[in-house]
């Protein structure tokens, strides 16, 4: 028999012994040859269906932090070669704790994937150290700094006009940047004014959060222009070509020249699109929002289990606590 794919004569087993090709229609790759994107493109087709879009980022995003060894048998890649990169003394940069969870993460799915078929035997992912740094506390918003972005989110000749309302509703609404950019026409009720969306956890999947009066026009508009046209399920906010925003591409071409625009973001003060999050968190403690109300709002699970489970609160409820919200930034601005 010919390989096919180096035209060498096979001589014995089911591979080729020139470049390991499989000959033998029953098994679809060599289990000594497969490298680590080859192990990751197969798992990715059946683990991403599962996963949420935010988690899918995430995977993607450690697995372009293991380039040095994309190429590698991974048969032959031990616990001592993921370190190395964790520690990061291939690139002399060493990552956040939560990158290295991200990476240690999708190396452990990967082992799991390659045992299944037989590939290797040891989960070696168990035998990783995160010793990451903990990145400094996040910045939050000002209050003059939101009073500026209203100032400039309300002129349409501004630049970056629609990015200002967008940091805006994060910051009004407390969802995480991709979950907002996940919201469509299911997700909303213009007319009585909420959101339900969300995902990451549990506890953050489908939460119910009213539209501050502050940021409802911008809400208005975009549901106007993007989703009453359309039949189908459409965004509620859109990239130019009608797309869903990705958040690393929004993140740099036009959250940061805003702030820059702003002068918000400084030597001393680092602002990112997930500080609108915790600014949301700070506005609801300082005014005033009950304690089970804004955990709800964040979507986590407090030690409080009794509330999440037994009471029932409903619109009107959670409307009463955004309002105060939408109170604290009006005496500031005036």
């Amino acid at each position: 028999m010919i390989c096919p794919k180096c035209n060498t004569p096979k001589r014995k087993g089911k591979y080729c012994d020139c470049c390991g090709y499989p000959l033998d229609g029953s098994i679809l790759f060599n289990p000594v040859t497969i490298t680590l994107t080859e192990i990751y493109e197969k798992w990715k087709f059946l683990h991403f269906r599962r996963v949420s879009a935010n988690s899918v980022d995430s995977y993607i995003t450690a697995y372009k932090k293991l380039i040095p060894l994309h190429d590698e048998p991974f048969c032959k890649i031990r616990a001592i070669d993921i370190q190395t990169i964790l520690d990061g003394l291939n690139s002399n940069k060493a990552m956040s704790m939560s990158t290295n969870k991200r990476i240690i993460d999708l190396y452990s799915q990967l082992c799991q994937y390659a045992m299944m078929e037989d590939i290797i035997n040891v989960n070696y992912a168990k035998f990783l150290i995160n010793n990451g740094y903990t990145p400094k506390e996040t910045d939050v918003f000002l209050d003059d700094e939101i009073v500026a972005l209203f100032d400039y989110a309300n002129k349409k000749e501004n630049i970056h006009c629609e990015t200002a309302r967008i940091t805006l509703c994060l910051i009004f609404l407390g969802y995480r940047p991709n979950e907002f950019f996940n919201i469509t026409s299911n997700n909303i009720s213009i007319h009585d004014r909420y959101i339900i969306s969300g995902s990451k956890t549990i506890a953050g999947q489908d939460r119910m959060i009213p539209i501050a009066d502050c940021i409802f026009p911008y809400i208005r508009e975009w549901y106007i222009h993007h989703i009453l046209p359309n039949k189908d399920v459409s965004f509620l906010v859109q990239s130019e070509k009608g797309m869903r925003i990705t958040l690393n591409n929004w993140r740099r071409r036009n959250f940061y020249p805003l702030m820059e625009e702003l002068e918000i973001n400084n030597s001393n003060r680092h602002l990112t699109p997930y500080s609108a999050r915790h600014t949301f968190a700070t506005l609801c403690c300082r005014s005033g929002v009950a304690d089970n109300i804004r955990t709800d709002f964040m979507g986590h699970v407090d030690a409080n289990f009794t509330h999440k489970v037994y009471t029932h609160l409903h619109l009107p409820d959670y409307r009463i606590e955004i309002a105060k919200i939408d109170t604290l930034i009006n005496k500031s601005a005036t």
